[in-house]
């Protein structure tokens, strides 16, 4: 069974989530830029009506952070080394 491994690293540590599609994994990645968006950005970067990947690569860059989502194997124990795919 393949899953995917969402890891934000931030100021205060990382966020891992587990998902059962890299859509869903996606999904949870917008919800967390629009929930800190206004709090990370300068108040001139007026927050989208839609979050596309344009806009979560603009803020991960301004709010210095960083993000990897990565597939899986349940069926063979998860290894996974994070940071191989970096947003």
């Amino acid at each position: 069974m393949e899953i995917w491994v969402l890891a934000i690293e931030h100021q205060y540590g990382i966020n891992v989530t587990v998902h059962s599609s890299k859509a869903k994994a996606e999904e949870e990645l917008r919800r967390y830029v629009l929930e800190w968006w206004e709090q990370e950005m300068e108040p001139d970067d007026e927050l989208p009506d839609l979050i596309m990947d344009d806009d979560i690569q603009f803020y991960f860059e301004k709010a210095n952070e960083e993000y990897w989502i990565e597939p899986a194997r349940l069926d063979d124990g998860v290894q996974l080394e994070l940071g191989t795919s970096r947003g």
